[in-house]
């Protein structure tokens, strides 16, 4: 190995710093994690070492209680009940039975490590106990008794002559079994005996120690196996860990570089985010302006194209409309009449009724709308372009300028009529006054399913407390509704009302003529 080179684009300029001598790296002490990996192995192997010790103790411990209780239970259950009589256990043990009994347990069962015997009766009676201290006297654990004369048997690792007897105390083996006769099926007793600890697991320490040293062998063995690995691992480490210093020290730079760059990048993000912002309010005002100024020549204010978009805006709420939808077809709505800019104002301000050649150039202007907003790229115009062609479109097709019907007729023509016909009925006029508004909403119900599309005019009047909320905002209503809410019903007119309504109805059924 001659080196390791590292490189990028970025770090061009510091390349000879990435030039790594792996060899000279090679002859160094390996990094100290190897100390480590040392240190914490042999940890592991004491450790594993003496959980091994503990494991196989207890494990030796157990399979030793186990077969001393098995040998307890085969006294109580073969041996016991061959040497003595059902009515030996009923007092303590004396005389030639005494000296019998005593003989045989000194010949086979103080054998093997059992260094004690004892003999209690139901009552809790020590009738026998092969050192002699305790026999005649009463058992002092009469609970653990009763769990023994119920068929239970015990064993635990106690010291013996802690009960009375002599000498030293030494560790050893207690086990309890109860004594049943054949011809029985309730224990008569019970047996006791006590096992030296040493040599009933005396084969603890030859199982145990062996095994830890076979088990630290192995582990030793391992540990010696990997280090030649480990040394050639952290050596090469160190090499790599080398150059990545280097490599991270350019990324570093190149980072910081980039930072700058995403940093300027966002002000001019935001920059554009505020220009894009405020075309979108100088659009929307030039259009708000130049719709004034067309309305202006027509005799109306500005009040009229606030609240026809606003009409617009709020039954394409009520539709679902988005809400980016909602503001293009806010703002597109007032240039609905931007035709009218080519309406000669002989027309436009003629306080009568118009003749049919006046009518027929009124009607123009939906065309010349469409002609001056149509062709552009801006969704906003493109939309404005539709509703100035087709807001005078009905339902039934006896519209104009083309004699759409139903939903051939773009939905915005259809909302723009509704929002258009209704400001206009309630709304003063060169030929009339503004109607009352009750009146303004029977018009509009004779048009439903004619003139205008009847769901779009029944999302009209499920909206009419905000619908007048627009009104009063910008304009005082004409007249307060009578009967507190608009009747969609045709009601019965009087002469003079008729006279009125006809004198200023044309071919479209009296509503055209009203708007214009």
């Amino acid at each position: 190995m001659h080196g390791i080179q590292l490189g990028g684009d970025f770090a061009a300029s510091r390349r000879d710093r990435t030039v790594i001598d792996g060899d000279a790296l090679l002859d160094q002490r390996p990094p100290r994690v190897l100390f480590t990996f040392a240190v914490y192995t042999a940890i592991a192997v004491l450790i594993a070492s003496l959980a091994a010790v503990l494991v196989i103790r207890h494990n030796v411990e157990q399979n030793s209680m186990q077969k001393v209780s098995e040998h307890t239970r085969f006294i109580s259950s073969r041996l016991i009940p061959g040497e003595l009589k059902t009515s030996d256990w009923e007092s303590t043990l004396r005389g030639p039975e005494l000296k019998r009994f005593h003989t045989v347990v000194k010949r086979d069962l103080l054998t093997d490590g059992v260094v004690r015997v004892k003999l209690y009766n139901a009552d809790g009676l020590t009738i026998y106990d092969s050192q002699g201290t305790l026999t005649g006297k009463p058992f002092g654990e009469a609970d653990e008794l009763r769990e023994v004369i119920g068929g239970k048997s015990i064993s635990a690792v106690k010291n013996v002559n802690h009960e009375g007897g002599s000498g030293t105390d030494r560790k050893s083996f207690e086990s309890y079994s109860p004594v049943r006769y054949p011809d029985s099926n309730r224990a008569i007793g019970a047996v006791e005996l006590y096992t030296d600890y040493a040599t009933a697991a005396g084969s603890v320490r030859r199982q145990a120690v062996p095994l830890t040293v076979a088990l630290l062998l192995v582990l030793l063995g391992l540990f010696a196996a990997l280090l030649p690995i480990l040394r050639r691992t952290t050596r090469a480490l160190a090499i790599r860990n080398d150059a990545l210093q280097v490599y991270a020290g350019d990324l570093k730079e190149h980072l910081r570089g980039r930072a700058e760059i995403e940093e300027r990048l966002r002000h001019t993000i935001e920059d554009l985010e505020r220009s894009e912002e405020l075309l979108a309010v100088s659009q929307e005002e030039t259009i708000l302006r130049l719709s004034i100024a067309v309305e202006s020549r027509d005799a109306d204010t500005g009040s009229h194209i606030e609240r026809m978009g606003r009409y617009c805006a709020l039954l394409a709420e009520k539709m679902g409309w988005g809400n980016a939808d909602r503001d293009l077809l806010r703002i597109a709505s007032p240039l609905h009449d931007v035709g009218k800019i080519a309406i000669p104002d002989s027309i436009l301000q003629k306080p009568g009724a118009l003749s049919a050649e006046e009518r027929s150039a009124m009607e123009e202007h939906a065309e010349i709308g469409h002609r001056i907003l149509a062709g552009s790229d801006s969704p906003l115009l493109d939309l404005a372009a539709r509703i100035a062609l087709t807001h005078h479109e009905k339902w039934n097709g006896s519209g104009y300028p083309n004699g759409l019907a139903g939903e051939e007729i773009p939905v915005e023509g259809r909302i723009a009529a509704i929002a258009d016909v209704f400001d206009a009925l309630t709304s003063d006029r060169v030929y009339r006054p503004a109607m009352p508004l009750d009146t303004a909403f029977e018009i509009l119900t004779e048009g439903h399913g004619t003139h205008f599309d009847p769901t779009i005019l029944d999302v009209f009047f499920a909206s009419i407390d905000e619908v007048i909320a627009i009104r009063s905002s910008t304009e005082t209503a004409p007249e307060p509704i009578r009967d507190g809410s608009p009747k969609r019903r045709r009601r019965t007119r009087s002469a003079g009302e008729a006279s009125s309504a006809d004198s200023s109805s044309d071919e479209d059924g009296g509503i055209q003529s009203l708007v214009g």
